[in-house]
């Protein structure tokens, strides 16, 4: 018998009863305060804890040299250092640097196993003429190339990918991706940079190649490059599944994304934030500040886009003879 939601959500919260989180909180929660180049806000606001929280994390972020994840959370309140491009799915993304995020060892294991297991795929898919469905692109368009070359009377050719641009929305060739999520952070980097900056995200793959056409017809395929980089979305829109429902429910007995644990320096008090609270600015917070006369930084809560800069590794193997 299928088990339905409320039974699911019943059993996920006798386990977080019973489970270290309120530990592993302790232990990794970031340390707050308002900060002090705040603007003079009213005691409705000042009264707003979570909101407080929310507003100050830039400077929370800073104090600990958190250089990606106070440049995003400054994005998303201000719109501060965003680039558009219609491609997009928000129409505004930003790039950054995996370097910035070296306090984070869940990022490099997880490049880490992404390199690895890109690279067997790679040899594997190679000895069986790149059939596998995910090669599907690149088959139809190595075949494109070969029909034009044939229409030119050319019967045989050497066709090299180009290199990668700094920032492509769709970079050649994608063939699939890694998922990190909240249990790759335990039990103690749920208060760290990558954490902070990102929480679940996924490690897109890309490879570089070249491709030849020989005088007996066949065409062969030798990888170049392999590109790793991570592709997120800024933004705080739950997905109610699993991904972020049952690590909400144990994280803080709430059906939502939990994005880190803060300790009040004034009360003491621990908060979980979660995807909901932000949600919950937007909506309510955010217009009363703007709504002050003396505020010139409105803010704007604008969901983007997020991209690293492209990760390579050099591919050894091949040729490998392509079957179109």
């Amino acid at each position: 018998m299928a088990v339905g939601f409320d039974q699911v959500k019943d059993r996920v919260l006798e386990f977080a009863s019973y489970s270290p989180m309120d530990a592993i909180k302790g232990k990794v929660a970031l340390r707050w305060a308002i900060d002090p180049a705040t603007p003079p806000l009213s005691q409705e606001l000042l009264k707003q804890e979570v909101g407080m929280l929310i507003l100050s994390l830039p400077s929370v972020f800073e104090s600990r040299h958190y250089k990606v994840a106070s440049s995003f959370m400054k994005a998303w309140l201000y719109g501060y250092g965003l680039d558009e491009n219609p491609f997009v799915k928000y129409r505004r993304y930003m790039l950054f640097d995996l370097a910035d995020l070296s306090t984070s060892k869940t990022v490099v294991s997880a490049f880490a196993d992404a390199k690895n297991n890109s690279l067997e795929m790679i040899a594997n898919d190679g000895e069986s003429g790149f059939k596998d469905p995910r090669w599907m692109k690149f088959r139809e368009a190595i075949r494109a190339f070969d029909n034009a070359q044939k229409s030119a009377k050319r019967t045989t050719w050497v066709y090299n990918d180009p290199p990668w641009p700094l920032f492509a929305v769709a970079p050649q060739w994608y063939f699939g991706a890694a998922s990190v999520g909240h249990v790759d952070y335990l039990p103690n980097e749920l208060g760290s940079d990558a954490f902070a900056s990102l929480a679940r995200f996924s490690i897109n793959k890309y490879l570089q190649t070249q491709v030849e056409k020989r005088e007996d017809g066949s065409i062969f395929v030798t990888p170049k490059l392999l590109g790793l980089r991570v592709e997120d979305q800024y933004d705080f829109n739950d997905d109610f599944g699993l991904k972020d429902v049952i690590p909400g429910l144990i994280a803080n007995q709430r059906a939502s994304q939990p994005l880190g644990f803060y300790k009040s320096d004034a009360t003491g008090k621990l908060t979980s934030l979660a995807n909901e609270d932000f949600e919950n600015f937007k909506k309510n917070f955010a217009d009363s500040y703007n709504n002050l006369p003396h505020i010139k930084d409105k803010l704007l809560c604008n969901e983007f886009s997020v991209y690293s800069q492209i990760r390579t590794t050099k591919v050894t193997g091949g040729p490998y003879r392509l079957v179109i």
